[in-house]
């Protein structure tokens, strides 16, 4: 006891007296400490210093200066920004600190802030100004802003091209254009000149990268993350050309370094889950890619790591959950395409396998090296003729490896060569024993229409005891290709004689006799369903086939049973779901979904279902949040993109789904759908530049769609080419004969003044297809000398649409301005007791009410005043009101207030001001 207090006495004096010696430094005497550990290369120990410095001095502008260019030194860019935006706060007037928070904020993509430095430049010397121009630029082209940035880096070029900001400009900008060695030029100089510029080390780090230098694009990565030791997105940079260099060993430690400070960042698992495939521990491949894909983003390289290894673990139904979601981002002729359809042949879905399949089976055993060219080489740089400059160099060394002979087949079928089909043959001829790539092979006969040869391995395989089952297998899907149905029914049911349990021949003859024998179907996709419950294709066409027998009840009790036993099977829950939703039990659908929305391994299915369901349910903003959300979590799903823009269009906010768009655009590069988006929501926002830019895109691919026509004739009317528009749409009509072409060649008819040319579409398309909004244009073209004609069309649109408050108010005017008031009123009383609180709906409401001189307008008539009105009709009758009851001030200024006064209604003015 009694050391014990000792030991704590003399703590207790230690740091007492360490307090008291700190107390007895001053601000400048510790940035002086600083000084020198940064002059001796020490940051972290001057870091310590200059801290010191400002708690002593907390307003000390020289300490906040010290520590926050230590800060940047060290690569500490968030506390760099704190500490330098601290010192600017003070008065600091140091060039360096305005410089070196640029410099910050581009780190941090702090856009913003980067703003507000440019505008506020009026007191930035010259180099300054250029110093925050410039890492405002790249910052800009870091994030994809190419106009932005390219307008930047060129003012900061024009106010002293030869100075270093300038250089660096040069540099970043030829990098960019992918004018690497310029680029490389002006590095090089700038860094014979001051061997530590970090920025051109950076840029000249990124040039070789771009040149596939790998090798010294690590070297260089390497002297900027010495000198700035936590700059860790450099730092990712060097790891990354480590990769790619092929310098596994050399790459994992400083990976771990990065994971030992962010335990949780999405591309270092990335990189992690590429070593540990290299080291083939696939397990661990695997668990890293999928922490990969937790985030917010979505990394296509760890989601294909991801599959692949599933299937090196034989866990083909998480194999094919990865490889579909970077599948609509990957050409048909990628190597990973050809896997996913090997793991569509496992799981039955040899209708998808046959269009896109492209043999990789077999080269996975041993043959690490080419799975490593064909990610490191091919998967980044979709480089198809140097691959098969590589296969035909491994034939050369090696020309009885089976293994190369099958990949250069498949690398030949992937560009449309039939002569693939030759060196598939050539590699089961060295090795027969490959019997995956026979069974491919099969197929792509099939695929090229050369049924006599895959019928032969089918042949041979039933005729052997080994290979029967799989020979049946193959001979039901060649007789299915040749409409064989009943001999092909015979074959997948000899396949479950002889393997009960294979889920290629439950889901195939499940297919084949959904015509003609809905109760086996049901009875062979539930057996299905049982023995994979992750199966989404036998789960969505038993869904599908019940609902076409009005069975969802049944469908439903089945799948909740099997819930029961499968609590953790999301696919499962989402088929349940859909069943709930395809009965339109809307809630139960919603509730079921949402019950499990925080689960981490919630698939896009999931979210595309939820938002259908939200849809259904006609709540718009719960399937736009959902959709958005889903987006930010699986950004290469097509689907997504297209239900998250549809529903913006939905509520016609034609600006965001113009953004959205273009969004999914940058995901998307050069898809045709898109661009058609694109163009069509440009001319919703009247930007017919903006849509006649993407017209010119389609029309130079030569593509050919009444939807393009239409937009076409949308941007005719923009520049007020009502020819030209009546043309587009006449096309488009021709081409697509539906309402809502027919609207747009009417209202196109119309702007030409072409009256009744325009209503002839309209009355023709109704006499064939009854449609509301077509109705309602046609009553609007009618004549006043129409009028029974308008009537009538409205009241058509009325049977269609009891509640249409539109239709309603129109209706109600259309009487009105025929005298009929009491119809008038009959509908107008109508349109208020669905919505009492509608602008037009009070004015239309008020002035009936006055004209059949009822009491009750004046209410009305002032509500819709209040509410806004600018209707002169409205304020006429409710000034008119007014008068009569003596209150000449109020009605003076409704009458003030009118803004439209043409001779009729100045008229109308001066005759209600006589009144007063």
């Amino acid at each position: 006891m009694n050391n014990n207090k000792k030991l704590t006495l003399s703590i207790a004096v230690a740091v007492a007296l360490g307090l008291s010696a700190c107390g007895d430094k001053s601000s400048q005497e510790y940035i002086q400490m600083g000084e020198k550990s940064i002059e001796n290369a020490n940051t972290a120990e001057a870091i310590v210093q200059f801290k010191n410095a400002v708690r002593v001095e907390p307003k000390s502008v020289a300490a906040r200066t010290h520590l926050g260019l230590a800060y940047v030194k060290q690569g500490a860019y968030a506390n760099a920004e704190k500490e330098l935006e601290r010192a600017l706060e003070l008065g600091a007037s140091d060039d360096s600190v305005v410089v070196n928070l640029a410099l910050a904020r581009g780190k941090l993509e702090d856009h913003t802030g980067l703003q507000l430095l440019i505008d506020n430049n009026s007191n930035m010397s010259d180099e300054t100004y250029q110093g925050v121009l410039y890492y405002a630029g790249t910052a800009a082209l870091d994030e994809n802003d190419l106009a932005t940035g390219q307008d930047l880096l060129g003012q900061a070029i024009s106010i002293a091209p030869e100075s270093r900001f300038g250089q660096l400009s040069k540099a970043y900008l030829s990098y960019v254009e992918k004018s690497y060695a310029e680029s490389e030029q002006i590095t090089k100089a700038l860094l014979e000149k001051s061997p530590k510029d970090a920025e051109a080390l950076v840029i000249l780090g990124h040039t070789y990268f771009a040149q596939k230098n790998f090798s010294d694009a690590n070297d260089t990565f390497a002297k900027h993350v010495k000198m700035v030791p936590e700059d860790y997105p450099v730092l990712l940079f060097q790891i990354n050309s480590l990769l790619h260099a092929e310098k596994f060993t050399e790459a994992e430690p400083l990976l771990d370094k990065v994971m030992s400070r962010f335990k949780s960042l999405s591309l270092a698992h990335q990189y992690k889950s590429q070593i540990e495939y290299h080291k083939q521990n696939y397990r661990d491949a695997l668990f890293h890619a999928e922490e990969a894909n937790k985030g917010s983003l979505e990394f296509a390289v760890a989601r294909m790591i991801a599959g692949v290894s599933a299937y090196q673990l034989n866990e083909i139904e998480q194999s094919y959950a990865n490889l579909k979601m970077v599948e609509d981002a990957l050409p048909l002729t990628h190597p990973v395409q050809k896997l996913l359809a090997i793991v569509r042949v496992k799981l039955g879905y040899t209708d998808e396998a046959a269009e896109t399949f492209n043999l990789m089976e077999g080269l996975t055993e041993a043959d690490v090296a080419f799975l490593q060219e064909t990610s490191a080489a091919l998967v980044d740089s979709n480089d198809f003729n140097t691959a098969k400059d590589l296969l035909e160099k491994a034939q050369q060394l090696d020309p009885e490896n089976a293994n190369v002979a099958a990949q250069k087949g498949a690398m030949l079928l992937s560009q449309q060569d039939v002569s693939g089909l030759s060196s598939l043959e050539q590699a089961l001829s060295i090795d027969p024993s490959l019997a995956d790539v026979e069974f491919s092979l099969a197929l792509q006969y099939l695929r090229f229409d050369q049924v006599e040869k895959a019928q032969s391995i089918a042949t041979e395989w039933i005729a052997s005891t080994d290979k029967k089952s799989t020979g049946h297998l193959l001979q039901g899907i060649i007789n299915t290709k040749k409409g064989a149905t009943n001999d092909a029914k015979e074959d997948f049911e000899t396949v479950l004689t002889l393997e009960p349990e294979n889920i290629s021949a439950l889901y195939n003859l499940a297919r084949l006799n959904e015509k003609d024998d809905v109760a086996k179907a049901k009875t062979l996709y539930e057996k299905l369903i049982v023995l994979s419950p992750s199966h989404l294709g036998g789960l969505n066409r038993y869904s599908l086939l019940q609902q076409g027998q009005n069975n969802s009840a049944e469908s439903i009790t089945f799948l909740e049973r099997l819930i029961t036993e499968e609590k953790d099977n999301i696919n499962l829950m989402l088929g349940l779901a859909q069943n709930y939703r395809l009965n339109n039990d809307l809630p139960k659908a919603i509730e079921t979904l949402t019950n499990i929305e925080n689960r981490d391994d919630l698939p896009d299915a999931y979210w595309i279902i939820l938002g259908d369901s939200y849809l259904q349910n006609k709540n718009l903003s719960a399937a736009k949040a959902t959709f958005s959300k889903a987006i930010e979590q699986f950004p290469k799903n097509f689907i997504l993109h297209l239900r998250y823009i549809g529903v913006l269009e939905i509520e016609q906010s034609f600006d965001l789904a113009l953004q959205a768009a273009e969004d999914a655009y940058q995901v998307f590069p050069g898809n045709t759908r898109i661009e058609m988006l694109i163009a069509y929501y440009e001319a919703r926002n009247k930007n017919e530049r903006g849509s006649k830019k993407y017209l010119t895109k389609l029309a130079d691919k030569g593509v050919e769609h009444p939807f393009i026509n239409a937009i076409a004739g949308q941007v005719a009317v923009l520049e007020k080419d009502y020819e030209a528009a009546v043309e587009h749409f006449s096309e488009a009509y021709s081409l697509e004969n539906s309402a809502q072409n027919a609207i747009y060649l009417a209202r196109a008819l119309r702007f030409t003044g072409k009256q009744k040319e325009a209503e002839t579409v309209l009355e023709k398309h109704l006499a064939t297809e009854p449609n509301v909004k077509m109705r309602m244009l046609l009553a609007s073209l009618y004549t006043e000398n129409s009028a029974d004609k308008k009537i009538d069309q409205y009241e058509l649109a009325l049977q269609e649409s009891p509640d249409n408050l539109i239709i309603l108010n129109n209706l109600a005017w259309a009487h009105y301005t025929q005298n009929n008031l009491a119809k008038a009123k009959q509908y107008i009383s109508k349109a208020y007791d669905v919505k009492s609180d509608y602008l037009p709906v009070l004015e239309t409401y008020g002035v009936i009410l006055h004209a059949l001189q009822d009491e009750k307008s004046e209410d009305i008539l002032k509500q819709a005043v209040n509410a806004g009105s600018t209707d002169v009709k409205t304020q006429l009758a409710y000034a008119e009101v007014l008068i009569r009851k003596g209150d000449h001030d109020k009605a003076k200024l409704v009458l003030d207030n009118i803004a439209v006064k043409n001779a009729d209604v100045q008229r109308d003015i001066s005759k209600l001001r006589s009144q007063m």
